[in-house]
C-alpha cells in the first residue's frame, strides 16, 4: 500500500506542475502588495474604482490553463460550492487525478483508488485551492497597486481590466462590467502566461465514500 501512495503522490505532482506558475505569482503578489505604498491616483489609475466582488461564498468553476515546456498546455478544473467544499480535477496522459477538500479533510483519487487525509496534511497535496480564491482582504491589498488598463473583451462579455505586478510576476484581472465578478485572471511568470477563467453557477461536488484513511503524512 505504501507503493500505491507513492504512485498517487507522484502522479499528482506531475499534474500540479501546470498550475505552479500561477500559484507562485499569487504568492508573490500577496507578499508585494502587503508592503507596497499606495500610488498617487491619476486620471488613468484611480484605485478606488477597483472593486471586484470577492469569490468568498460563491459557487464557481475555475478553468486553469498553463503552458508547459515543449509547447503543450496543462488544463485543470477547480469547482467550489461556496460552502467550504472544493474539488480539483486534471488529466495527465489519460489518467485523471481528483482532489476534494472539505473543512476537515481532503481526498486524493486516481486510478480507481482514493485516500483520505486530515486537512492538517493538505500542504502535502501539492495544490492549494486558496490560490484561486479572492478574499476581501486579498482584494484590498490588490487595490493599493492596481493600474487600470481599460475595457476589453472577456469570457463574461466586456470587462474592466486591472494590472498588478510584483517582482518578476504580473497579473491582469478582468472584471465583468455588469456584475463586478472576476471573469478571468492572466498571470505571467518567466515569460509564460497562465489563464484562469471563472464561471459562477451552482455546482455539485461528490465526496468520495470508498477510500482508505491515511493518518500520517505520505512518505
Amino acid at each position: 500500500m505504501k507503493r500505491s501512495r507513492i504512485i498517487v503522490v507522484a502522479v499528482v505532482l506531475l499534474l500540479i506542475l501546470g498550475a505552479v506558475a500561477y500559484m507562485v505569482s499569487r504568492k508573490e503578489d500577496k507578499t508585494k502588495t502587503a508592503t507596497t505604498t499606495k500610488p498617487t491616483s491619476s486620471k488613468t489609475t484611480n484605485t478606488s474604482n477597483f472593486a471586484p466582488v470577492s469569490t468568498t461564498g460563491l459557487a464557481l468553476t475555475a478553468t486553469i490553463s498553463t503552458p508547459l515546456d515543449g509547447g503543450t498546455t496543462a488544463t485543470a478544473t477547480l469547482v467550489s460550492d461556496g460552502k467550504g467544499t472544493t474539488q480539483y480535477k486534471a488529466d495527465q496522459g489519460g489518467q485523471q487525478v481528483e482532489i476534494t477538500y472539505t473543512t476537515d479533510a481532503y481526498y486524493m483519487c486516481t486510478g480507481g483508488q482514493c485516500f483520505k487525509y486530515d486537512i492538517s496534511q493538505s500542504g502535502n497535496s501539492g495544490f492549494d485551492p486558496s490560490s484561486y480564491a479572492y478574499t476581501p482582504a486579498q482584494l484590498a491589498t490588490y487595490r493599493n497597486t492596481a493600474s487600470y488598463k481599460g475595457k476589453k473583451s472577456c469570457p463574461a462579455g466586456t470587462c474592466d481590466t486591472w494590472s498588478v505586478s510584483s517582482g518578476g510576476a504580473s497579473s491582469t484581472i478582468f472584471i465583468d462590467t455588469k456584475t463586478k465578478y472576476i471573469s478571468q485572471v492572466e498571470s505571467t511568470v518567466s515569460g509564460k502566461k497562465s489563464t484562469v477563467t471563472y464561471e459562477y453557477k451552482p455546482v455539485s461536488i461528490t465526496i468520495p465514500t470508498n477510500y482508505q484513511s491515511i493518518t500520517s503524512t505520505p512518505q
